[in-house]
């Protein structure tokens, strides 16, 4: 991020551990407080979704949601992200 910035992360939750992903947001943040997070996981448990959420990612994608509603979201996120 600090070489190669960009406008969005997409994000697994589970990456090594179970919630490794969500562990991440606040460092990505902390380089770069506007970067656009989206979260895309096969976990749908609402108390993960709520945690990745309250710690900042724009959005929470569930892997099998339908693929347009990803390019949706990736363009509302990078809409807000152009009129900050």
């Amino acid at each position: 991020l600090k070489k190669y910035p960009f406008d969005v992360l997409i994000l697994d939750i589970q990456m090594r551990s179970q919630d490794e992903g969500i562990q991440f947001i606040p460092k990505f943040l902390e380089i770069d407080p506007d970067l656009a997070i989206i979260i895309m996981s096969g976990i749908t448990d609402y108390r993960v979704v709520k945690k990745a959420i309250s710690c900042c990612a724009a959005v929470y994608f569930a892997i099998g949601d339908e693929l347009d509603d990803l390019f949706l979201h990736l363009d509302q996120v990078l809409a807000r992200r152009n009129f900050i």
